[in-house]
């Protein structure tokens, strides 16, 4: 079991090792060099080692990214696919309609954490089912908060879940703009 332990522990740090978020080693001409863009995938236009000519680059992992080789060191897909585009590579890119593997050019855009923040998906263990809405047990109403600046602002107390769900809706249109998610 120990041993068991220690090799998964080892494939963790390698694989969060291998990861280049810095993207000091490639750039825009390289990547165009190597591939040709096609619908959110880059397309090998040489063969290299086992991979073909034609073939498109990259893998999905469980949590939904896709993380691509080139020039033997591991990338997030999405991260490259935004070099190729702008020639640059911001801190944070947000996908648009929340689908990690979806990789098309019009569906990344730069952003803050912040932002990247607000356009997240519903929580797994969200049990009210409403982004925002939560049960308040002390005062047996249901409770509306949106997050602005890393800080809660309370939206307000309601009977119903309806109106809890209307009044964090608008209050996060207001507050989170072309950011802002409802589901």
């Amino acid at each position: 079991m120990q041993c068991s332990m220690f090799w998964v522990r080892a494939y963790y740090y390698l694989t969060t090792q291998q990861i280049r978020l810095d993207m000091k080693d490639i750039d825009q001409e390289l990547l165009k060099r190597l591939f040709r863009y096609e619908d959110g995938q880059l397309i090998r236009k040489c063969r290299v080692a086992n991979q073909t000519k034609g073939s498109v680059i990259g893998y999905k992992l469980n949590t939904g990214y896709v993380m691509a080789s080139v020039n033997k060191k591991l990338y997030v897909l999405h991260r490259l696919v935004f070099l190729y585009h702008h020639g640059y590579v911001p801190k944070y890119i947000d996908h648009i309609n929340g689908n990690r593997s979806d990789n098309r050019i019009e569906n990344l855009r730069e952003c803050t954490r912040g932002q990247n923040i607000m356009n997240s998906k519903l929580h797994k263990n969200n049990k009210s089912g409403v982004k925002g809405v939560h049960w308040s047990k002390k005062y047996k109403k249901w409770v509306a908060r949106v997050n602005v600046d890393k800080r809660p602002i309370n939206v307000g107390y309601f009977n119903s879940l309806e109106d809890a769900e209307k009044a964090v809706n608008k209050a996060r249109e207001k507050f989170h703009g072309d950011f802002c998610r409802h589901k």
